[in-house]
Parts: structure tokens; sequence; C-alpha cells
């Protein structure tokens, strides 16, 4: 089985290797960690005592077959840069760190195998949504490996990496907008007459059971809104107020704006 190190031991670090471990894509005992603060993967530690923490990333650039790097943009060209100085065999990395090109990666450690990945927060909850792309050293192998490591915390898409932008829009950035979704609807059953608790209940399970709905039944969700939609009836009523309120057309411009500013953001990194 793979050797798997973890760079960085934040939430997402920690998220990806929760769900890794569940799925026993990796054993526990196969795993090493680093953070520069130390403490930081004691949480780890504590829920899966047989992984091992290294003292540096040359230590881990010696065990491990595949590399999680988890840690904030500023960090990322030192760490390729401490694996790269590692001697004997180098492992292939798979960031996970926002913004970062291949380019710029490469330009750290070009002689590192590298896949980026972006990933969104449900991940936390093993229902993430995550794209990946290889770089130009990357195998079918390293591929395979970083889809089984992020398959293990919901469905993963290989694209090019050109296309991140609208990820980022469509999954990277979304979870915010269901929430705001979530939060609206709550609002407004309070409005009606329902306990908070009760219309977030019932708002969160329809949410959860749509999306559900068209996962498995592979319709469209137009067909699957005019399969409850009567005529004349109140789910039509509903649909025609929030076309007046440009909901629809908020949304596409929400996503196009998120991949816009993924984009402008992606060239201050290079």
């Amino acid at each position: 089985m793979m050797k798997l190190g973890v760079i960085g031991c934040g939430q997402m670090g920690r998220a990806l290797l929760g769900g890794i471990l569940r799925a026993c894509v990796v054993r526990e005992a196969d795993v090493y960690l680093f953070n520069r603060t130390p403490e930081a993967c004691s949480q780890i530690v504590r829920e899966f005592p047989s992984v091992h923490v290294c003292g540096s990333i040359r230590e881990m650039a010696a065990l491990a077959d595949m590399v999680i790097l988890s840690v904030k943009p500023a960090g990322v060209c030192s760490a390729l840069a401490e694996l790269a100085s590692a001697e004997g065999k180098k492992p292939c990395v798979l960031s996970i760190a926002a913004g970062v090109t291949l380019a710029t990666m490469q330009s750290c450690a070009p002689e590192l195998r590298m896949v980026r990945a972006m990933p969104n927060t449900p991940a936390l909850v093993g229902m993430g949504a995550s794209s990946f792309c290889g770089g130009s050293l990357a195998t079918q192998d390293d591929l395979a490996a970083a889809r089984r490591l992020l398959e293990a915390v919901g469905i993963a898409v290989e694209l090019p990496e050109e296309k991140i932008h609208a990820v980022i829009g469509v999954a990277g950035s979304a979870p915010a907008y269901m929430f705001t979704i979530l939060d609206a609807m709550a609002d407004a059953g309070v409005s009606l007459g329902l306990t908070r608790g009760d219309a977030l209940k019932l708002a969160t399970q329809t949410m959860l059971g749509s999306a559900r709905l068209v996962q498995e039944s592979g319709r469209h969700p137009m067909e699957l809104r005019d399969a409850v939609t009567s005529p004349g009836g109140t789910t039509i009523a509903a649909l025609n107020a929030m076309d007046a309120h440009n909901l629809r057309y908020a949304v596409i411009a929400g996503v196009r704006e998120a991949a816009r500013k993924s984009e402008e953001m992606s060239r201050g990194q290079s």
C-alpha cells in the first residue's frame, strides 16, 4: 500500500487524512506527518495513534510515496524545496494549496512530480467535490493515486488546470452559496411561524435530499423541478416570485465572479 506524507495538519489536511484512513486507502502505520508547529499534529495522533510524526520534511521525503501539501500559499515553495533537497527517491506531491499553479510549484522544485487539487469544505464530512490535474512529470500512476485519495472524501474529477477557476466558482466557493440559501429559507420559515431549529432542519434535509435525487436518478435538475411543479400550484408561485427577484441570474453571476476573482488572484501569484 501507499506510504503517505502530510505536510500541514490544519483543518483540510486533517479532513483529507481522516477520510483516507477511514476508507482504508492507506494504513495508519504508513502515514507520516509534519507541521512547522508540532502541536498541530496532536489532534491527528489522538485519533490515529499509529501515525508517525516526522522531525523534518526531508525525513518525510525518504519515507513517503506521495505527500499531501496542505499549507498556506506562502509556504509552498519552501516546503517543495525541502522535499526536493532530500537524498534518494522523491515522492509525488499532491498540493491542495489554494491559488498556487503547477508552473509556480514546478519552478520551485523542477524535479518533483506534482498533482494539483482543489477540494472544498464538505470534504470535512466526506462529501467533498474535488478537481485535480497533473504536472508535466506526473505519471498515470500518480494521477490514479491522487484520485483514490480525493475520492476517500467525496468525488474527484480530473480536469485541465485552466478549468480550475470554473471549478472554484461551481464547487470551491459554492458551499457558501448553499449556506446562504439555507439561511434564507430558515429565515422565511421563521417569518411564517416555524422555530428556527425546525425550519433549518427541514431546509437542510430538503437540500441534501434534492442533491441526492439528482445524483442517483441521473435526471436533469429541470426535469425533476417540473415533476414537482403542478399547474397553478404553490411551487410555480414560488418559482415565479424567485424569478421576479432574478435568483437564477444572481447565482450565475456569483459563480462567474468567483471564477473571475480566482483567475485574477492566480495572475498575482505568478
